[in-house]
C-alpha cells in the first residue's frame, strides 16, 4: 500500500479544457497528452468538445492538440500546466475563420 500511495501521481488541481468550432467549414480536432489520447473528433459549426484532467504536483501537464480544416493545420501546446496555471482553470479555445483564439 505504501508503494502505492508512493508512485500515484499527486493531483494539484483540474482544468476543464472545452473547443468550440464557429466556422463554416468541419473542423478536425486531435488531442493527447503523455498519459491520454482523446482521439480524432470531427466538430461541426457550432459543435464543442470538452474534457476534464488533473494536474500532477509537479506542474508538467501537457496536452497538445491538432486542428485540421479547410485552410490548413495547426498543432500546437493547448494546456501546459506552468504556463497555464494562472490563465485558467476553465481553458476555452474557439477555431474561428483566421486562427485558434484561448480564453
Amino acid at each position: 500500500l505504501i508503494l502505492r500511495e508512493a508512485s500515484a501521481p499527486h493531483v494539484v488541481y483540474r482544468i476543464y479544457v472545452s473547443v468550440q468550432n464557429t466556422m463554416q467549414c468541419n473542423v478536425i480536432i486531435y488531442c493527447k497528452s503523455k498519459d491520454n489520447d482523446l482521439e480524432v473528433r470531427v466538430l461541426s459549426q457550432g459543435d464543442y468538445f470538452g474534457f476534464t484532467f488533473n494536474v500532477n504536483l509537479w506542474r508538467t501537464t501537457l496536452f497538445f492538440r491538432g486542428f485540421a480544416f479547410y485552410y490548413g493545420r495547426i498543432v500546437y501546446d493547448i494546456v501546459k500546466a506552468r504556463r497555464d496555471s494562472h490563465r485558467c482553470t476553465h481553458c476555452s479555445w474557439e477555431a474561428r475563420e483566421d486562427r485558434v483564439y484561448g480564453f
